[in-house]
């Protein structure tokens, strides 16, 4: 276990699927499981994919379909570690091999981690020697008036910046269209009270922040910035997921936006979760 610490926040990582274990803000624990998820977080429709007018079989672990990278995808490796003390840093990698999960090209990986004073910095990179593909976010279970047995993910108010969404089947599987947020349960443009359940990806509109949470009992904010083009807004009973990635299914839907990391290119992204 790896413990990083500022002011007021505390981290808790395992090298197991990059995670952050346990998030706490002044001693209230409110986040868990933040594993990191790849290589193509979410979801991809059927068994293959094709690049380059080649197709690939991917493992599938739902429905018929593949979620998260497949039945042994990033979350569940164990990656090396990094810890960098002078940057309250620590970095994982993993090297994802030719063919692994079915996915072409061997993959570089790395997930940075830095715990400042008030948020705590994820940044995303990797190469690969193939033609690929690449969907990288963090999967942690926030509930910012603390995880505990009381804790409801409906205490908490909400806002997106986001003035669409993606139309999904019955599989959760985008269908490829982008519908407008005006009047339905997922227009959250004004903060509001967390509604109802939802395995939703939204379509940011640019700009920060990505999303505000805020814990009803806790008085707690949390802002997300991001680079990424969406945001998968997720919940259990007791905590709520917002994660930063590009598009669910990507691969099958010419007019999302591009989920390919080519041979050579090095891919980097970044993501905030800033606390007050």
């Amino acid at each position: 276990m790896i413990r990083l610490k500022s002011k007021h926040l505390t981290a808790e990582f395992d090298p197991l699927g990059a995670a952050i274990c346990r998030l706490f803000w002044d001693g209230l624990q409110i986040a868990d499981k933040g594993v990191t998820v790849g290589r193509y977080a979410n979801r991809i429709a059927g068994d293959s994919l094709s690049i380059n007018g080649k197709t690939f079989p991917l493992s599938v672990n739902e429905n018929g379909n593949t979620l998260h990278g497949g039945a042994v995808g990033f979350s569940k490796r164990r990656w090396s570690e990094e810890v960098l003390p002078e940057e309250n840093a620590v970095v994982f990698r993993l090297v994802s091999d030719d063919g692994d999960q079915g996915f072409p090209g061997t993959m570089q990986a790395e997930v940075r981690y830095t715990v400042q004073d008030s948020s705590i910095w994820i940044d995303y990179r990797a190469s690969a020697d193939r033609d690929t593909v690449i969907n990288l976010t963090n999967h942690a279970y926030f509930n910012l008036n603390g995880i505990d047995d009381t804790a409801a993910a409906a205490e908490h108010e909400l806002y997106l910046n986001a003035d669409s969404y993606l139309e999904v089947d019955a599989e959760l599987i985008p269908t490829g269209k982008l519908l407008p947020v005006d009047g339905t349960v997922f227009d959250f443009r004004k903060q509001k009270r967390y509604p109802c359940s939802f395995d939703h990806n939204f379509v940011l509109n640019g700009g920060t922040p990505a999303a505000i949470l805020r814990g009803c009992r806790s008085g707690l904010t949390m802002q997300v910035l991001t680079d990424r083009p969406g945001i998968q807004l997720y919940n259990t009973k007791a905590q709520i997921c917002l994660e930063t990635q590009n598009f669910p299914d990507a691969v099958h839907h010419p007019h999302f936006p591009a989920p390919f990391l080519r041979k050579g290119e090095i891919f980097q992204s970044a993501t905030i979760y800033q606390f007050q």
